[in-house]
């Protein structure tokens, strides 16, 4: 069952659950799939579904968490709307929020984070580093301390523009 959050001309926006892959796996990549049917193919199905609709719909992924994360995730349902969507992405027009739980206290209860991050296809998986490397963008995050549990703090984090 879908859990969705928008769904409008342009977009449709749902709470993707952890442990759901949101794009079928690559052909030509060995490694071992996630399991489940990907939530593009669980979209496509319902908007079929719901418009009644033979044949083909254009549904394009914008962002979404990891297969291992809960969150937002994001489909354009025209390539208008996607093409507008990368662009404020590209341009950093997009606030996003996190929510993390963390075993151990940051020494400070707010701070700012600053890395380089490069994606390595051939791994499937992001590079971060502390300080500028080849090929890198910088990323900006802001955290502070939400709460500090008996074993584990809550962290609220959110990206910086």
């Amino acid at each position: 069952m879908l859990d969705i959050l928008q769904d409008d001309d342009h977009l449709i926006a749902l709470n993707k659950p952890a442990g759901i892959p949101c794009l079928p796996p690559d052909p030509t990549d060995k490694r071992q799939a996630p399991a489940g049917t990907p939530l593009l193919e669980e979209v496509k199905q319902y908007l079929l579904n719901r418009y009644k609709r033979e044949g083909g719909i254009y549904l394009e992924l914008i962002c979404a968490p990891d297969t291992d994360a809960s969150g937002i995730a994001l489909f354009a349902k025209n390539n208008r709307s996607a093409q507008r969507l990368k662009t404020d992405l590209q341009n950093r027009k997009f606030l996003f929020e996190f929510w993390a739980l963390c075993a151990h206290r940051p020494k400070l209860e707010t701070g700012r984070l600053i890395h380089f991050l490069r994606y390595a296809y051939e791994k499937d998986q992001m590079q971060v580093f502390t300080n500028h490397q080849p090929n890198t963008q910088k990323a900006l995050l802001q955290y502070e301390l939400f709460a500090a549990l008996s074993n584990s703090n809550l962290l609220r984090v959110h990206t910086v523009n």
